[in-house]
């Protein structure tokens, strides 16, 4: 089961960039903030946008 990261435990330590599809921190975050992030975003794979669609799109043609 996977649990929320620390950093998620308070609204004003980030945000989401829509530009970069990323959560970014804030001033207000934290070092405790800070490591759960870096451990976040190393332990996530991340998909770009290009896969995301081309997935959709083979999964539409399936339908």
């Amino acid at each position: 089961m996977q649990t929320k990261p620390f950093f998620m435990n308070n609204p004003d330590w980030y945000y989401f960039d829509e530009d970069d599809w990323k959560y970014r921190l804030t001033d207000r975050a934290p070092r405790e903030a800070r490591d759960s992030y870096e451990d976040f975003y190393a332990n996530t794979e991340m998909i770009d946008i290009q896969e995301i669609t081309e997935l959709l799109e083979r999964s539409k043609n399936m339908i």
